[in-house]
């Protein structure tokens, strides 16, 4: 399993989707078979992405949201704020200026404290959603939105990430830039 979560990683790190969905659609079975709760999230943020890119924001959505409850139950921090900005950014696409600077606030505050560890961490879409949430906060409300969101403790953040990611009816996002598939 550990096997195929980390080709299915390598495949869309490499921007071969098609290859990555066939990895992580052999890899999930097994997980939730084995209750291999370490990597279900991985691969279930992975079929996110690549959802993500295709235009299905619900099913990214979904996909993040399913990543989220295992991720919190494991205590797993460090993926829980790579989770945070990938929603976070979706909602700044959407229209969720506010609530999305938040979540990046928060998740900001997590990798500084535990550390990060996730393709999800090094989309340069999520540098673009920022700047596009502060144009339309305007500085000051941004600033304030962002202070919030670091204070936010990461059980809060989880439960507002969640509720976001419900809520949001963006249908289809812009394409991200070339640059933005991960480190």
């Amino acid at each position: 399993v550990f096997i195929l979560e980390n080709l299915a990683g390598l495949a869309l790190l490499r921007g071969d989707p098609a290859a990555a969905t066939a990895l992580v659609r052999e890899a999930l079975p097994l997980q939730r078979k084995i209750g291999h709760t370490w990597g279900a999230p991985y691969s279930l943020s992975i079929q996110a992405e690549i959802s993500r890119r295709e235009g299905n924001v619900g099913a990214a959505l979904s996909y993040y949201r399913e990543a989220m409850a295992i991720a919190e139950e494991r205590g797993d921090r460090v993926f829980i704020g790579g989770l945070l900005t990938a929603i976070g950014s979706i909602g700044a696409y959407c229209g969720e200026a506010e609530r999305s600077v938040r979540l990046l606030g928060a998740a900001e505050k997590l990798r500084e404290t535990v550390g990060s560890w996730s393709h999800l961490s090094g989309r340069a879409g999520d540098q673009e959603a920022r700047e596009m949430a502060r144009r339309a906060l305007g500085e000051e409300p941004f600033v304030a939105a962002w202070s919030a969101g670091r204070a936010l403790p990461w059980h809060r953040a989880i439960n507002e990430a969640i509720a976001l990611a419900q809520e949001l009816e963006c249908q289809q996002l812009p394409q991200p830039p070339p640059d933005s598939r991960g480190r």
